[in-house]
């Protein structure tokens, strides 16, 4: 068997590196740190001059002060009548109340004001008093039916007098907040359905008479609609 020959190339030897003495290396190092900083421009470390602010950019305009205010009103620099004050009041339109049955709220005002007690009209709370008065009173404030063309207002009535009418009174003002006007039969019939009593005729046109007029062959409150003169 024939062998094979490996040819070795010899290597190339590296040139021998000059060791350096202490003294060059210190040199070196210097020359090179010179040299390194050399062309490199030396930083200024002057500080930058800081410009003054001026007034006129950063001076704000003052507000001026607010002054807080109080709102008074009229009724509450005015004192409260004396209780005396009030129940005469009371009584007084209460009994006219009575003596009418039924009466609306600027015919109950014109009373007071041809009265003794017309100073109560100069307040700014007079219909506030005049309102409490009636309440306390007994009054009842109701929620009728206004006829067509008219001018709505509080309509004030009184219904409690103790005796056995005050039903068919209480029923026959109920039948008025669902209607303006109505005749004396639907008022029967109500009487009948709901409180289960026949009402007589005589105690129908007494009741009537108490608190409605009549025109045209309807019955209306009392204050709702003028009569022809």
């Amino acid at each position: 068997e024939s062998s094979k020959i490996i040819a070795h190339t010899p290597t190339p030897s590296r040139p021998r590196q000059k060791r350096l003495s202490h003294s060059s290396i210190s040199e070196g190092d210097e020359s090179g740190t010179e040299s390194g900083t050399s062309g490199k421009s030396k930083r200024s470390f002057t500080p930058n001059k800081r410009t003054a602010l001026t007034s006129s950019k950063y001076t704000t305009k003052s507000k001026p002060f607010s002054i807080a205010t109080l709102d008074i009103s009229p009724t509450y620099l005015e004192n409260s009548p004396p209780e005396s004050v009030k129940s005469e009041l009371r009584d007084y339109v209460g009994d006219a109340l009575r003596q009418q049955f039924c009466m609306t709220f600027s015919e109950i005002k014109e009373l007071v004001l041809e009265s003794h007690l017309s100073s109560f009209a100069s307040r700014s709370d007079f219909e506030a008093l005049l309102d409490d008065a009636l309440t306390d009173y007994g009054a009842q404030k109701l929620k009728n039916k206004w006829p067509q063309n008219t001018r709505p207002e509080s309509l004030y009535a009184f219904t409690k007098f103790g005796n056995k009418l005050d039903r068919y009174r209480a029923a026959l003002l109920d039948l008025f907040s669902t209607t303006a006007r109505t005749r004396g039969n639907l008022f029967v019939k109500k009487v009948e359905d709901e409180l289960r009593e026949r009402v007589s005729e005589t105690d129908c046109r007494q009741i009537f008479e108490e608190y409605c007029v009549y025109k045209s062959g309807f019955y209306y409150l009392k204050g709702t609609i003028a009569l022809d003169t």
